[in-house]
């Protein structure tokens, strides 16, 4: 961070730079100050990035009250902007020249960026102190999803999804095993080029229904020994259509519109779909034993609410399903 100091007619302002490593502009304030506080009585920091913290840890850091006033100051209250941040100050009267230091711990309770303020009253003034902490679910590590989720599969068929990991920054920290908690599901850890690759497949003995599981990821990281990845797949009897649930937005009528739709679960002869007023294309499905479709609307009415999807397997329609049509908040 770096600091600029700009006198004008007698006042002092100070003008922070925050590094664009976290891509957000703070906007400095001191609350309540009395005009003869500013320049005699300063924190240092006044404000500061502290970085990433894991999601329930916590995050410490300290601050400086300087006194460069020709006497006493004396120290009223630290008063933390919020419950998560707990402050103690180690001198209550600050004499001439000297300083007092707050120190301060910040319990990381939401995932996501968030800025503290912790307020100073001085017997001159209010002065505030700004933190920036940024709270992730494991802060040393990157995920390629927080959840893995499997294709839809029938049964008698196997099912593969893979969830890769690497240290954020610190490449000394290692992944150093993976269990998986329902024996339906095998899991494989590979390392390609210091990422972990975990495969998770479901197997064919799987019954119909929703499969759930857990991945327990452990690491040599201290702050992160564990890292727990939920995993979820439905399992199908028969053919089968994903999503389940078939919604088109569009703004306006007569606009054209698309779906992408998979079927899997059949035997023999590949299915094929139909849907009034639709071009349906294949496309190249990236698992197997499943068909990708993509669906185009040419002009939907703008009174048409829905239209039938027909699944078709050997001549016959073997399952329907309606597709909506929602309105998004632009008018026609």
């Amino acid at each position: 961070m770096r600091m600029f100091f700009l006198e004008r007619k007698g006042i002092l302002r100070i003008l922070f730079h925050v590094p664009a490593s976290l891509s957000l502009s703070m906007v400095m304030l001191l609350s309540s100050c009395k005009p003869q506080t500013a320049g005699v009585v300063l924190l240092a920091p006044t404000s500061e990035n502290l970085g990433l913290v894991d999601l329930h840890g916590a995050v410490s850091g300290s601050f400086k009250i300087l006194n460069k006033t020709p006497g006493a100051v004396a120290i009223n209250a630290v008063v933390p902007g919020c419950g998560c941040t707990v402050a103690d100050l180690d001198k209550k009267v600050i004499q001439s020249g000297e300083s007092s230091t707050v120190k301060f711990t910040i319990k990381a309770e939401r995932a996501g960026r968030k800025t503290i303020d912790i307020r100073v009253d001085t017997s001159l003034g209010a002065l505030k102190y700004l933190g920036l902490i940024e709270v992730l679910e494991h802060a040393n590590w990157v995920l390629s999803t927080p959840t893995l989720a499997l294709p839809d599969s029938a049964v008698g068929v196997e099912a593969s999804h893979e969830v890769t990991i690497r240290a954020r920054t610190d490449k000394s920290l290692k992944v150093t095993g993976a269990l998986i908690d329902n024996p339906l599901l095998s899991l494989n850890l590979t390392y390609e080029s210091g990422v972990a690759v975990l495969k998770v497949t479901k197997l064919k003995d799987a019954p119909e229904g929703l499969l759930t599981a857990k991945i327990n990821v452990t690491t040599t990281d201290p702050q992160s020994e564990n890292i727990v990845i939920p995993v979820f797949t439905v399992v199908h009897s028969g053919i089968f259509l994903t999503p389940s649930q078939l919604i088109v937005a569009r703004s306006k009528a007569n606009e054209e519109a698309g779906l992408d739709v998979t079927v899997g679960g059949w035997k023999g002869s590949k299915p094929s779909l139909e849907v009034d007023g639709a071009d349906i294309a294949n496309v190249e499905s990236t698992s197997p034993g499943l068909l990708a479709f993509k669906i185009s609307f040419r002009s939907p009415a703008k009174n048409e609410a829905s239209k039938r999807l027909k699944l078709i397997k050997d001549g016959a329609v073997v399952k329907e399903y309606t597709i909506l049509f929602v309105a998004n908040n632009e008018r026609d």
